[in-house]
């Protein structure tokens, strides 16, 4: 198995810095600039300065995983695609009556809310 190559880690001169970024912003579509002169707006204030650690935060509490959300979402969307399938027959009306409890249970136990 052939080991993928490493991005370049030799040290980058300062004017090399320098010219690299400019080509950067020489080269930006207008959405770009636009959302860079949002951000720099946001950040050049003393709000963004000093809240810039809750955002911080928020993003990073944002990914970490909740136990049982991934069985309530996927016990939800059982249920959604499970109900009109349901009226075929007992035995998938009797499945769906499992996932659907199953779903309420979960929801009820872990307080997540998924729709």
């Amino acid at each position: 198995m052939e080991k993928l190559a490493l991005v370049d880690l030799e040290p980058q001169s300062y004017s090399d810095w320098k010219s690299e970024r400019q080509a950067y912003l020489d080269n930006r579509s207008v959405w770009q600039v636009m959302k860079d002169e949002v951000a720099f707006a946001k950040y050049n204030s003393d709000e963004g300065y000093y809240g810039l650690a809750d955002d911080i935060s928020k993003r990073q509490s944002s990914k970490i995983p909740i136990a049982g959300e991934g069985v309530v979402i996927f016990l939800t969307e059982l249920t959604k695609w499970g109900k009109p399938i349901s009226k075929l027959g007992w035995p998938l009306l009797l499945a769906y009556g499992i996932a659907e409890g199953a779903e309420q249970f979960f929801k009820f136990k872990t307080g997540i809310e998924y729709d």
